[in-house]
């Protein structure tokens, strides 16, 4: 199955992909992925567990981009680990944690909703309404979003901070007006330290360290339902989306790797990332999505260059990191330039540089940036940092990319290898509502398991899909 562009479209108008193309085996599971001319392969666990994600990543010789999965005995994902390529401690590992109490082993096999995502010693809690609709979560500093949903459903208010520390300077809000199933407004404003409500539509409403302006914002969907374009109250474009076949937004995959290790006063350009933009109208700012950083300190570095400017924009130097992403960067001219450098002296046993792809933000010239968390009807972005969606149809989370579903906060109403059935068919509830709120139309492909979650969702919005 596949998915692709005209040839010279993304050159001219910019976007998340060019093609994509998957293949499967014949128990339905994805065993291999070409992205814009990246091919990734898909493992799977040996016996007695064959439906279950063991690896994946990229196939080229020497690649370190990939990625390993970790089960208890329940069949629930409790790890995965960033470039499982390179020996020794993980550069970055994302641990799943079911329990109330892990280490006493509190919880049931059953209790397949996670309660905590340990992101190299970060905690993040997450809690939950009787409808098992998130209704918290919780940051290592001590700051907590929280959600209120209406009885149908759709989120009704999201309200977070300023930062991630307990020196909270304001706390945001978002809230959505609804009509006809579809968010048709989205209203951030502020509350004080002190919870005294700040006047609408004057300021900056800041949200976890991202900046905005406090007012009205309207988002305008497509045909399906999915946000593809936000304008502020003055009527100027603060977002515009192109979505990639998972959902994902402004993301685009292109992977660049150093040599592995890399020499001493070695110096190369990775890749240069690319979006049309028009001069005087609208900005694109962008941000590198690095999967490995093993640089010497002070003697190694990538760097984002402005590839018209020769500018630099941003530089990063970390020793054994994973999941490393940049700030935003602004070219003059949306091109920007992956660079690599080591000094003569560097030291050797650094392995590098393993770029992932990067993500963009288009907007108009004048706007601040903003967007929101809903994605294709049905899915929920619950953070950027563990980089999950709530599916909002069955309340759990998975990955769109590898289909991998992390929780099941009605697993009952289910039966899937999370009870114990590996690779056995799970129904699809029948819904009749609207779409945004996950109210979708019935599947035409009515059987899924837990790693063929997104197909459906592909299948019930374009009748067929990767």
């Amino acid at each position: 199955m596949s998915a692709g562009r005209p040839t010279g479209n993304v050159a001219a108008t910019g976007g998340t992909y060019t093609s994509r193309s998957f293949e499967y085996d014949n128990r339905g599971n994805r065993t291999s992925m070409s992205a814009d001319g990246t091919a990734y392969a898909f493992a799977m666990a040996p016996a007695l567990a064959v439906d279950r994600l063991a690896e994946w990543g990229a196939t080229a010789s020497g690649s370190l981009l990939w990625y390993a999965l970790a089960y208890d005995e329940d069949g629930r994902v409790t790890s995965q680990r960033w470039a499982h390529g390179v020996s020794g401690t993980p550069v970055f590992v994302q641990g799943f944690e079911y329990g109330v109490d892990e280490s006493a082993q509190i919880g049931v096999a059953t209790d397949t909703v996670f309660r905590a995502v340990n992101r190299n010693g970060a905690i993040y809690n997450y809690f939950y309404d009787a409808q098992g609709r998130r209704r918290l979560k919780a940051y290592p500093g001590g700051t907590k979003d929280e959600y209120f949903n209406s009885a149908g459903h759709k989120l009704l208010t999201d309200r977070g901070n300023d930062g991630f520390s307990m020196a909270v300077g304001h706390h945001a809000t978002d809230d959505y007006v609804w009509l006809g199933g579809r968010a048709v407004a989205v209203i951030r404003a502020k509350f004080s330290s002190a919870w005294a409500r700040q006047e609408d539509g004057v300021g900056s409403c800041t949200r976890n360290e991202e900046a905005a302006a406090c007012g009205v914002y309207f988002p305008v969907v497509d045909h399906i339902g999915k946000p593809v374009v936000m304008l502020d109250a003055s009527r100027r474009v603060a977002g515009a989306a192109d979505h990639d076949p998972f959902g994902h937004v402004n993301r685009v995959s292109q992977v660049a790797e150093t040599a592995h290790p890399y020499g001493s006063g070695s110096s190369v350009s990775l890749t240069t990332l690319m979006q049309p933009v028009s001069a005087g109208v609208e900005v694109v700012r962008m941000r590198a999505l690095y999967h490995l950083v093993d640089t010497e300190s002070g003697a190694a570095s990538v760097s984002l260059v402005d590839a018209d400017t020769t500018a630099n924009l941003h530089s990063t130097s970390e020793v054994r990191k994973g999941n490393v992403v940049t700030p935003w960067v602004q070219p003059s001219s949306g091109r920007v330039e992956v660079k690599f450098a080591a000094s003569a002296t560097a030291a050797s046993g650094y392995q590098g540089v393993v770029l992932e792809g990067y993500e963009y933000q288009r907007y108009q010239s004048g706007a601040e940036p903003f967007w929101i968390p809903l994605r294709f009807p049905g899915q929920y972005n619950v953070g950027g940092n563990i980089d999950l969606y709530d599916g909002r149809v069955r309340s759990d989370l998975y990955n769109p990319v590898t289909n991998l579903a992390h929780e099941l906060t009605h697993a009952s109403l289910f039966d899937n290898e999370y009870l114990g059935r590996p690779g056995a068919p799970e129904p699809i509830p029948r819904f009749a509502g609207d779409a945004v709120d996950g109210a979708l139309p019935d599947s035409p492909n009515a059987l899924v398991t837990p790693h063929k979650m997104m197909e459906w969702y592909w299948q019930s919005v374009f009748g067929g899909g990767p």
